[in-house]
């Protein structure tokens, strides 16, 4: 599966998103497969919302982010 998402806001102000960030049981383009409660335990304070994993092109912060039963879910706002 390829990422999904649903825009929530999209104004001047902020621009809003959520979707999953990483979902279980299916091999990634890295061939990666992650299980249920990889992310049990993960807190929003340590993460932050990169374009393209580019730690010098910070695009938004993390509003949340869980784990569910299908994968690892976030809501994000995008700086404009």
């Amino acid at each position: 599966m390829c990422g999904k998402f649903l825009l929530k806001s999209d104004n001047l102000d902020n621009t809003i998103i959520n979707g999953y960030a990483s979902v279980f049981n299916v091999i990634d383009s890295q061939n990666d497969l992650i299980e249920k409660g990889a992310f049990e335990n993960i807190s929003s304070d340590n993460i932050k919302f990169l374009w393209q994993h580019d730690s010098a092109k910070p695009i938004g912060i993390i509003k949340t982010i869980h784990e569910d039963n299908y994968g690892l879910k976030f809501e994000g706002e995008i700086n404009n």
